[in-house]
């Protein structure tokens, strides 16, 4: 079977849990004898493509799957999809934090930041909703990462759900195995701390989780490269007043495992996950968890992981609390490797293509 997988055009530039999505999915479907092609968006179709496969359709056009059903050929498409309305109306009120906190060219970042918001609010949103409404309805399978991922897609776009596949995301279990416990916090001349892993941007709401624990005497652990620098700006100045916070802007995956290894808790409040490459890699050495009930989360991390709600921050500081007091154990490690891994990500992929290609091997 030859699949191409098409993705959005800054791959290359912009890490993100789409693009280890991508790589992991594709090297995990080699192993199973596919081959896969990544193309990015508006590439032509190779001849001879058995799949298109589309990843996270918000960032990309539709020529590729135009093209695709103009030439008969079967289109899957990773979703990666989560009702955003609610969080591109709160990013007025984060707005207006300029305006307290007062970070480095605040009233430049505050203009600049709220009309992003209108933009965001009245013109990005509805034409991406429009442009996955047609993807939707076109595509011959639809890809989601959760059942509850699934019931948005039928509630939002009236999917038939006998085009819905839901396919796990997954971790690499390899990294795991080779965690070094204590190596990151020597390298970093740290005792116990919370982490949150994950690009720093509105979404993954770490502004109110630095807020949350303003008073709390936990050290704070910020793993990111900031995708929005007045949201950037406003982050590093409440880290400054509260004392205590860590910002490091990258590092490559063996590190970052040894970080979750290290780490008290990981903690990743955001606007919604499905349910957040990080959140699952952190898991699966052991470390507990204080996550957001938004998106899929509790799908995967059942009673394992304690739960907030991203817009009040005494939820966020309760479930911090009750990860920090919470005696670590393996049960969820355990289901993580079992249940949650690439290998198995790419063996749902695989099983989802034969229903619309069976006579392939």
């Amino acid at each position: 079977m030859r699949v191409l997988f098409i993705t959005r055009t800054s791959i290359e530039q912009l890490s993100g849990g789409d693009k280890i999505q991508i790589l992991n999915t594709k090297q995990a479907l080699e192993k199973l004898g596919v081959t896969v092609t990544l193309a990015a968006d508006g590439s032509p179709i190779p001849a001879g493509t058995d799949i298109v496969h589309v990843f996270n359709p918000s960032q990309i056009s539709t020529a590729s799957l135009d093209a695709a059903r103009a030439a008969g050929i079967p289109v899957a498409v990773s979703t990666i999809h989560w009702d955003m309305r609610e969080y591109y109306r709160a990013m007025f009120a984060v707005n207006r934090k300029f305006l307290s906190i007062k970070p480095p060219q605040f009233l430049k970042h505050y203009a600049v930041n709220q009309c992003k918001a209108l933009i965001y609010n009245y013109v990005w949103n509805p034409r991406i909703l429009r442009k996955l409404t047609k993807v939707f309805r076109r595509a011959d399978l639809l890809l989601p990462n959760s059942a509850a991922e699934a019931d948005v897609l039928v509630r939002d776009f009236s999917t038939p759900k006998e085009r819905i596949v839901p396919v796990v995301n997954g971790f690499d279990a390899s990294l795991a195995g080779k965690t070094v416990a204590g190596e990151f916090k020597k390298a970093n001349n740290l005792g116990d701390f919370v982490l949150c892993a994950g690009r720093i941007e509105y979404r993954k709401n770490q502004l109110s989780l630095i807020e949350a624990l303003i008073d709390e005497p936990y050290t704070l652990v910020f793993v990111g490269r900031p995708l929005d620098p007045g949201y950037m700006a406003l982050c590093a100045a409440l880290g400054l007043r509260r004392g205590r916070t860590v910002f490091i802007d990258h590092m490559d995956q063996q590190q970052l495992f040894n970080a979750y290894r290290d780490a008290r808790v990981h903690a990743l409040v955001s606007w919604y996950e499905t349910p957040g490459l990080s959140s699952l890699e952190a898991a699966s050495v052991g470390t507990n968890l204080a996550v957001t009930r938004g998106g899929c989360t509790e799908e995967y991390f059942g009673a394992d992981a304690t739960y907030c709600e991203p817009t009040d921050l005494e939820s966020i500081r309760d479930a911090v609390r009750q990860a920090w007091d919470k005696p670590k154990d393996n049960a969820l490690s355990k289901r993580i490797a079992e249940k949650y891994t690439w290998d198995e990500a790419g063996r749902q992929t695989l099983a989802a293509y034969r229903l619309v290609k069976p006579a392939q091997q």
